[in-house]
């Protein structure tokens, strides 16, 4: 009877040690809100890992719809009409395009 306590919580202990050295999965921080940017107001939804943006640019003589998606290194890649795709990199409460050729930041 012994043995086979000790089999159990050592298979026990062995199982909870195995599952804690995968990797892990964080969600996303939420950039969701009004955003100030030099290009326009953006209106951000997020859900989950999945970002979309409403931008109003100059005063509202444009507006831009983009949808993207967050990686595990806070970089959001978008897809857009008028500004092309790009990247953000996404720090707390600020973020910056990561190609020279879209100066973008808010």
């Amino acid at each position: 009877m012994k043995n086979k306590r000790f089999v159990f919580y050592l298979s026990l202990i062995l199982n909870l040690w195995l599952v804690s050295c995968g990797p892990a999965i964080l969600p996303a921080q939420n950039y969701a809100g009004t955003w100030t940017t030099n290009l326009g107001t953006i209106n951000f939804v997020q859900d989950g890992y999945n970002l979309k943006g409403l931008m109003e640019g100059y005063g509202g003589f444009w507006s831009e719809i983009f949808n993207g998606a967050i990686n595990e290194q806070g970089i959001a890649d978008f897809e857009t009409e008028v500004l092309g795709n790009f990247s953000l990199k996404l720090d707390g409460d600020t973020f910056k395009s990561t190609s020279s050729d879209l100066s973008f930041c808010g």
